[in-house]
């Protein structure tokens, strides 16, 4: 099965849809038949079955249904390449649809309701004003089919987006806002650090297969010490990580921890360390080999311990997948 670690969703804009899949809609044709791709070609011949699944018997293991689902969805819908000067942000569409039978084995029949249903949902988001798709995550769990979509949110005026250092500390987490208290409630140091990340990864001009996300990397995980650095809380860590104790025993937040400010110098500093950050999280996982680095999300939350420690910390979703540079067709 598709591999996930800790599966959560940190989203900016979500949304959140559950059908059954039981309504069949009607698939579009695909519109070329042989191409050059060997994977695009074996996407076209999955959904030319699809379009001809009623007189089939074939049945797909669970692990192949999400491969295929998802790899064609990336192949028929989005378009990684991006231009900053449109680009604002990114953010996450979620749908899930329950899926009939439980079963290892699904038959073409119900892997024809679960790709229309992601399908329609994703012609939507397409079809709504100032979006581009980036790549989608089909995962499953508990005999659910979950479709993460990731969207490129278009400006509504032209203008260069800024991908530049900091300049102005922000508050580390909750969305405190800024340390001058502005912008409380819509932002704050882990949220602002992954938007610049996002808009520094280099994405091809084509598709993605394989979209996998390891979900919760922080710094408990992955213990990376930078000798090179003396200032304070990271002068081990390359996510924020600040760590708090109570003598009493009885672990508790105080107020003052919601202003914590994270100065420029940090977080330039976490925000510079991203892309090491995600190729440790790579080679710790063998799978991920000939995956690229293509989109993080993150948090800012606190870590408890009986013994009344706790840890004000950033958590990140990591999200990779296998590239695939040609340009299919976009149905919209």
């Amino acid at each position: 099965m598709k591999y996930k670690i800790k599966f959560m969703l940190l989203l900016f804009a979500t949304s959140t849809v559950f059908f059954s899949a039981c309504n069949k809609t009607e698939l579009v044709e695909p519109a070329q038949t042989t191409v050059n791709d060997p994977t695009a070609q074996k996407i076209l011949n999955f959904k030319a079955k699809l379009a001809d699944a009623s007189k089939s018997d074939e049945t797909l293991t669970l692990d192949s249904a999400v491969w295929y689902i998802e790899a064609a969805l990336n192949y028929s819908y989005c378009n990684t390449e991006r231009d900053l000067s449109d680009v604002a942000d990114f953010a996450y569409d979620t749908l899930t649809v329950c899926a009939s039978e439980q079963a290892q084995n699904l038959n073409l029949q119900t892997v024809v309701e679960i790709y229309d249903a992601f399908a329609e949902r994703t012609s939507e988001l397409l079809n709504s004003t100032q979006q581009k798709l980036m790549f989608q995550d089909v995962t499953i769990a508990e005999g659910e089919f979950q479709l993460i979509t990731t969207l490129a949110l278009i400006q509504t005026e032209k203008g260069s987006i800024v991908t530049s250092n900091f300049t102005e500390p922000w508050k580390w987490g909750l969305k405190s806002g800024k340390c001058d208290g502005t912008y409380y409630n819509k932002s704050d140091a882990a949220l602002q650090i992954a938007s610049k990340a996002r808009m520094r990864i280099s994405v091809i001009y084509g598709y993605y297969t394989d979209v996998t996300t390891i979900s919760w990397v922080n710094t408990s995980d992955y213990d990376l010490d930078d000798p090179n650095t003396t200032d304070r809380n990271y002068c081990d860590y390359y996510m924020f990580d600040e760590d708090k104790y109570q003598s009493s025993g009885i672990p508790y937040f105080p107020e003052e921890s919601y202003s914590q400010c994270v100065s420029v110098t940090e977080m330039n500093y976490y925000l510079n360390k991203v892309p090491t950050v995600a190729s440790i999280v790579k080679s710790s996982h063998s799978f991920l080999h000939n995956h690229d680095f293509i989109g993080i999300s993150m948090n800012g939350d606190a870590a408890y311990s009986y013994e009344g420690s706790y840890w004000l910390r950033h958590f990140a979703d990591i999200t990779y997948g296998i590239p695939h540079a040609s340009n299919p067709p976009i149905e919209q």
